[in-house]
């Protein structure tokens, strides 16, 4: 029987934690590799945060609303590959501004790979622009750790980073779509 069957994620985190309490630096001088001050520090605000992203997306999937999304856009097999390429690029990149882009895109891929499914096309067609689309979240504090950090530093606001971020989302998406006829199309021959 293997003994940490049971263990999940969470408490592994929560087990990390209490060691790094319990952890001496200097036990001498009662220095230990974490101090409640320091944890006080945490940004536990975003932590709780991308945690919340990660378990919407867990939700949706768990109560079929992705497959159910997927299945109820119709038309959308009428469209060229173009525009199913930017939209995928693109629903990615706007949801990834408002939740995390993990959690955007554990939420969207099911949901694109049903869509395509139902308009009878190869599911790569959709999913692989829509992946690539999810990393582009340049706008908002909450779409990436590294974007939470430099808002937290502050020395940036959010309309600095919309103004920035807008550019590069424009940019990133008309590259995806470049790479998808250019690259992707032809070695995946759909």
């Amino acid at each position: 029987m293997r003994p940490l069957t049971g263990l999940s994620d969470p408490g592994i985190a929560i087990g990390a934690v209490i060691v790094l309490f319990c952890l001496p630096v200097d036990l001498k001088r009662g220095v230990f590799a974490l101090t409640w001050q320091q944890a006080c520090k945490i940004p536990w605000g975003i932590l709780i945060l991308f945690g919340g992203g990660l378990s919407l997306a867990a939700a949706l999937k768990a109560s079929g609303v992705t497959e159910f999304i997927g299945r109820s856009v119709s038309g959308l097999e009428n469209l060229p590959a173009w525009a199913m390429i930017l939209l995928a690029a693109s629903v990615p990149a706007m949801a990834s501004e408002l939740t995390s882009n993990t959690a955007s895109t554990a939420i969207l891929l099911p949901m694109f790979a049903a869509v395509a499914t139902g308009c009878g096309i190869d599911p790569l067609l959709m999913i692989v622009p829509a992946t690539i689309g999810a990393s582009f979240a340049f706008m908002m504090p909450v779409a990436t750790p590294p974007n939470a950090l430099v808002f937290a530093s502050g020395e940036m606001t959010i309309s600095h980073m919309c103004k920035a971020g807008v550019w590069l989302n424009i940019v990133g998406i008309a590259l995806v779509m470049l790479h998808m006829y250019f690259v992707v199309l032809p070695v995946l021959g759909i």
